[in-house]
């Protein structure tokens, strides 16, 4: 929860994994009335580099 209201803060992306790996731009997170973590995200489209066997972005 705190990288993810850090990254909202910094205007980061995050990367996770989610049925493959995602990147998405985090805008608001919080709690539904029924006390749910939610967390609201842009998707985003980063095209992928390779260099030496790794991801950059």
């Amino acid at each position: 929860m705190e990288e993810i209201c850090k990254a909202i803060k910094e205007r980061r992306l995050l990367k996770f994994r989610y049925g493959g790996i995602r990147v998405v731009e985090p805008y608001v997170y919080g709690y539904t009335r029924s006390r749910e973590e939610v967390l609201r995200v842009s998707a985003k489209r980063i095209q992928q580099q390779w260099k030496a066997g790794m991801e950059a972005f």
